[in-house]
């Protein structure tokens, strides 16, 4: 009686031992990391760098909203925020961010494909340095200009020379205008273009080292037909 009592304590004891180690892992996820490489990360769209101007109102002024300064990042988190905490940028048709970290396991590389992988995500890191800071100063001072204004109309409804309604509608048709400006500038135009380069070129890269049998498995990957 005594030993059936043990037993079962025993096999009880493993049960909430199994349950209690697969609950951790739920809660605690190991992040993928093997060889030097994190299968866990995140190619984004250049877009996602852009960011989007905020709509001011009578107490803010104009930022930027969902901006990345990097192109490989750790996933979005189940609350659906990036690593630092800021909203993910808004999904576009044929710009996914893409799970290159799920691609690479998949891939099985070698360990020399490995090492190149790693000097490709560094080579692209260094890409986007420049065209980063060209596209943070043109975008800073378009909304430095737009904030000068926003103070000239609040300005105005303080002295009463516009109403409320009159500044509301002002402040959203400056931002619309501030939005074209983003869209229109030559810098803004010409580091996005360099960023979607240093994107594709990482890419390329990758793909320049496949086996044929690796190259099956990234084109099904990419939707791409042979």
């Amino acid at each position: 009686m005594k030993n059936k009592l043990f037993r079962n304590i025993y096999v009880v004891a493993i049960l909430v031992a199994v349950l209690g180690l697969t609950s951790c892992q739920k809660d605690n996820p190991v992040e993928p990391i093997e060889n030097g490489l994190d299968y866990s990360m995140v190619l984004l769209s250049p877009e996602a760098m852009i960011g989007e101007v905020s709509q001011p109102s009578l107490t803010t002024d104009f930022t930027l909203l969902n901006v990345y300064d990097k192109m490989l990042i750790p996933p979005i988190d189940g609350k659906g925020k990036g690593p630092n905490g800021e909203m993910p940028p808004k999904p576009e048709p044929n710009k996914p961010p893409f799970k290159i970290g799920m691609l690479l396991r998949m891939l099985e590389l070698d360990s020399a494909q490995r090492e190149q992988v790693k000097i490709f995500a560094q080579e692209l890191e260094d890409c986007i340095k420049e065209y980063r800071q060209m596209l943070r100063e043109a975008q800073r001072a378009i909304i430095e200009n737009a904030n000068a204004q926003r103070r000239e109309i609040m300005e105005q409804l303080k002295t009463g020379e516009i109403t409320r309604e009159q500044a509301m509608q002002a402040l959203r048709q400056l931002r619309e205008e501030t939005r074209i400006a983003m869209e229109t500038d030559e810098d803004i135009a010409t580091a996005r273009q360099g960023l979607k380069d240093c994107h594709d070129a990482f890419l390329e890269n990758v793909k320049s080292i496949l086996t044929t049998k690796q190259l099956d498995i990234w084109n099904r990957f990419f939707g791409i037909k042979g």
